[in-house]
């Protein structure tokens, strides 16, 4: 094999390789909701006594995946899963560019 097909063919196998390790944050179309304001994400539930040790920031793109009460369950874009309060969570406009967090809407069934 000459030398130039050789740097050709390792050059498209790095070029693969690349491209597999890129990581990409969340899927699209998934996230369809967000965080209006920064809130505690209770990893144990809506009813969890011990202190949260995370929190999801005003912005954040979520999916909601169930709702228990006055809290949603929720996947981040980053891929945290834990319950914040329904208050602090607004469904996502397409039309917006990027979402506004606007404090005091809360999510709307």
């Amino acid at each position: 094999m000459c030398k130039s097909a050789s740097l050709l063919l390792i050059s498209f196998f790095f070029v693969i390789a690349l491209t597999g390790c890129a990581t990409s944050v969340g899927e699209p179309g998934k996230y369809t909701s967000y965080m209006t304001e920064k809130a505690p994400l209770l990893e144990e539930g809506p009813e969890q006594t011990i202190p949260a040790t995370k929190s999801l920031s005003a912005g954040t793109r979520i999916h909601i995946v169930s709702l228990s009460g006055t809290y949603v369950y929720v996947e981040s874009i980053y891929g945290d899963k834990g319950w914040v309060p329904a208050s602090a969570v607004e469904n996502y406009d397409p039309s917006e560019a990027d979402p506004t967090p606007r404090s005091g809407h809360g999510i709307s069934w």
